[in-house]
């Protein structure tokens, strides 16, 4: 049996919780996409890019 680890990153959206890989944030709603994260333009699992979700998070808009 492997020893594995669990890995869990701070919310790149909004940055209170912490995800494992594809996991749905319960503050902001952002769905932890390895792919968005490393380019914030691209579209993915979540509708929004990165850098408009964060800017959502921050003016208080819901998540689409």
């Amino acid at each position: 049996m492997k020893n594995t680890k669990e890995i869990r990153n701070r919310c790149p959206c909004c940055g209170k919780t912490d995800l494992e890989e594809y996991e749905i944030c319960s503050v902001c709603g952002w769905e932890n996409d390895l792919n968005q994260l490393r380019n914030e333009s691209l579209r993915g699992a979540n509708e929004m890019t990165l850098a408009e979700a964060r800017k959502a998070y921050s003016a208080k808009i819901k998540m689409q």
